[in-house]
Formats: structure tokens, sequence, C-alpha cells
């Protein structure tokens, strides 16, 4: 199996790249597509974070079609969804994008592969050193259709002694470390670089959605002393594990809130739109003294004129919100067993996304997770919009952030055959400082649809 590196190179100490000052970041999820184009201007500390500064230019959000669970289902519909989000921040930005950072959200799975070698002289340890560690752990992955989207060196070994989350520095004769490798379905991913490719964007790197999730929620000491990290999106919620300020384990739930407003739909009879929207307004998975007597006014499904609404007691909503939820945080709680949350000494947890804002969730999480919960959203820097300061913009904020300042993951990507070079993955680069921009923008790109697709 080809891979190639995410690579550090062209970056400078404060991790912008050294020449490219424009990133842009999509996020695809099964309720929305969300593009986003940023001009980066440095770094600013703040209570020993360092927060990026950046000015955003380019926004665009459409309703997301083709997509399921998060993975393609119908790529004609996915490539519809894709252009008019990409095309709506190109034109607000004034400018054409043609490498983007990506979340992914199938079904992921982790594996850890030990590794050991000799260093030369008895050290020092060198960055050459651990990537030939990484090397040789891939060596012994042989998962035919599955793709690796993260490596992750989780802890080293010095001449047989405790575990350390860093050697680079430290002199040994023996090496061992732990890589943790996250991977996805092959076909999954390779249908999402399908669709991006017909939208005539490449991605020279993938992150996984609860990671990138993870990038804009927690702060420093939550990833540094252990926190799990829940994004609940529309179909799917993601669950990562951080230990040491490094993701541990991934592993994903197949409901999310899209699933709450169905129930509500079939339980009450009324259209998914408004379902959604008092989902919204008034959902909430904690009972209240006057829910029995307070009566909400909806539309029954399929009926029109005077008697086509109906009044319900608002107490009927949590009696239908409520047990998906639990359902929900119940299968949480397995993945968290089976990674081994306890063992890894994680006591708290973090739950964003779209559908973590439902009243009563976090007491209702800390009951089933039976650990302290708090609702995140994505940790404000200069040049982010208020308006997107909420969970259900997590992903994408997170996705900014990776883009403009790398962590210590190295992303895998399959390596395809081609006679071109593959862009160098240290950030997503647009415009005239990155790679050159396509041609023509807008136009350039419809009219290549229109060929393509008659």
């Amino acid at each position: 199996m080809g891979v190639s590196l995410y690579s550090h190179a062209g970056h400078d100490r404060a991790g912008v790249s050294a020449t490219a000052r424009t990133v842009a970041a999509l996020d695809v999820g099964s309720s929305k597509i969300c593009c986003i184009i940023a001009e980066v201007r440095g770094f600013r500390r703040k209570r020993g974070d360092s927060l990026p500064v950046a000015r955003i230019t380019g926004l665009g959000v459409q309703a997301a079609q083709g997509v399921s669970g998060g993975v393609v289902v119908d790529a004609d519909a996915a490539e519809k969804a894709v252009r008019l989000a990409v095309d709506a921040a190109e034109r607000m930005a004034g400018t054409t994008i043609e490498s983007i950072l990506v979340n992914l959200s199938a079904r992921p799975e982790c594996t850890s592969l030990p590794a050991e070698m000799d260093v030369p002289g008895g050290g020092p340890v060198r960055r050459k050193h651990v990537d030939q560690l990484v090397s040789q752990a891939l060596s012994h992955f042989h998962l035919p259709k599955r793709e690796i989207v993260h490596v992750v060196p989780s802890g080293f070994s010095l001449d047989g002694g405790p575990w350390t989350p860093v050697a680079e520095g430290l002199h040994a004769d023996r090496l061992k470390a732990r890589v943790n490798v996250i991977s996805v379905p092959r076909g999954s991913l390779r249908n999402l670089q399908m669709v991006l490719s017909r939208c005539m964007l490449e991605a020279p790197s993938f992150v996984l959605a609860v990671h990138a999730a993870a990038r804009a929620v927690l702060v420093d000491d939550e990833s540094a002393l252990g926190a799990v990290v829940v994004d609940m999106g529309a179909e799917t919620t993601g669950v990562g594990l951080y230990v040491g300020g490094r993701l541990e384990a991934a592993a994903q739930v197949p409901l999310g809130g899209m699933f709450v407003t169905r129930d509500l739909a079939l339980g009450l009879g009324i259209p998914l739109q408004e379902a959604e929207r008092i989902k919204t307004l008034h959902g909430s998975v904690l009972p209240g003294i006057d829910d029995d007597g307070e009566m909400l006014e909806v539309p029954m499904l399929g009926e029109e004129g005077a008697g086509a609404v109906q009044q319900v007691p608002r107490s009927l909503l949590g009696g239908i919100i409520r047990p998906r939820m639990e359902e929900i945080l119940e299968l949480v709680r397995e993945q968290l067993d089976a990674a081994g949350a306890k063992k890894l000494g994680i006591a708290r947890a973090v739950i964003t996304g779209g559908a973590s804002q439902i009243v009563g969730l976090r007491e209702l999480a800390e009951r089933i997770l039976e650990m302290p919960v708090r609702i995140g959203k994505p940790r404000p820097f200069a040049g982010l919009p208020q308006e997107m300061e909420t969970p259900a913009f997590s992903v994408v904020a997170g996705l900014l952030r990776s883009a403009i300042q790398p962590d210590g993951h190295r992303f895998l990507l399959p390596a395809e055959e081609s006679e071109s070079p593959r862009p160098e993955p240290a950030a997503a680069l647009t415009g005239t400082e990155g790679k050159a921009a396509r041609p023509g923008g807008y136009f350039s790109r419809m009219r290549a649809w229109l060929a393509e697709s008659f």
C-alpha cells in the first residue's frame, strides 16, 4: 500500500505556512456542506494557548445532498452541494481554490501497532528515528479494504524504561514505540475523493471529523489531562479519546440528531421541517413542572386549511426525545468501555455538534457517561465570526485551525497513480500565494460541469 506522509515542511515556528497565507476548509456533513476561506495573519498567545489571527474572506453553507451517515451515497447530488458551497465561498472571497482540507466521517477503526529499533551510537533520538518507527509499524498494517487516515505515535520506551509521550532529544540504545493507526473504509474515502475531483478540488489530506471538532473545542489542559470528545452530528456521533494531547482512539455511533427529528415527525405526525423547528425551539430531555399543561400548536402532516393544526402537550416532546438521546449516549458509553477510557484515566467529556444543543443534554450525559460533561463550542479567535461560535460549526472551525496550524498527527492518503505530482500537503493552499489558481473561477467551473454532465 502506497502512502504519502503529512509533512510539516514549509512552516515557520508559529505553524503558519511560509509560502501561503490563505487556507480553505470544507466540512462535508450529513445535514450541511460548509466551506470557509481565510487569510492567515499569525498567532496570538492567550492564557497559554496559541490562537490563530485570521480574517474570514469567504463562507458558503449549503444543505447537504447525496451524503448519509457521513459518507457519499449519491455522487451527483453530493457534487452539486459541494460546488454550491465552494462557489459561494469563492465569490465572497474573490478568489478560487483548488487545494482544501476536508473532514472524513466514515466509520473509523483504531489499531495500536508496536515498533522498535536500535538507535545508532546510543542516541540522541531524532525525528528520522521516529519516522522509521512509524514506517515499521505501518508495514504490519494489513487491512486490504481500509485506508489509513491518521497515524499518531502514542508513546515511547527508552531502553525498556517507562513509557513517555516524547522521545526526540533523549538518548537511548533501544527505542520502542506504540503507534496508533486510524483507518476508514476504502470505498468511503475514494467516493469522497471522486466527488472532490469532479468539483476540481484536491484534498492533500483528510482530518477525521471528531478530531477536527476536538481541535476547535478542547482547551490545552483538557487535551493533556485526558478527555472524551463526542461530536453529535446529524446522522452519526463521533467519539474521540484524548490523552497527553494525542488522539488515543476513535469510534463512531450510527445515530445522530436527525434521528430525533424523525422520531418527532413520526410520533407527532408532522412534517420533517416542522419537527426540526420544534426540536430546536422546544426540545428538551429534562421534564418540566408545567410541561403537561403547556400546549404547542403543530401542523398535521398532509393536512391543509383551518383544521390542519393540532395541539400537543410539551411533555410529549420530552417523551419522544429523551429515549433516543439516552440510546445515543449509552452507545457512546459502550464505545468508551471498549476503548478502555477508565484505564486511560479519562474522566471528563466534552460534547459538541448541532445535536448537543438540546436542553438538558449535559445533565443526561453526566448520568449515563458517569463523568463531568460540558457542552463545547469553538474557541473564539481573531477573525472567526461570532455566528460560527456555536457547536454546530465545531468541525469546520477545527478544520480551519488544522489548516492554519497542523498538530503532531500524520495524515495519510492512498497513493494515486498519476503523472502529475501530488501537491505539498503542509496546508490547504489557495490563490496566487499557493498553487496557481484555476482560471475562470466560478464560470469556468460551471462550464466544465455542464460539459461533463451533458
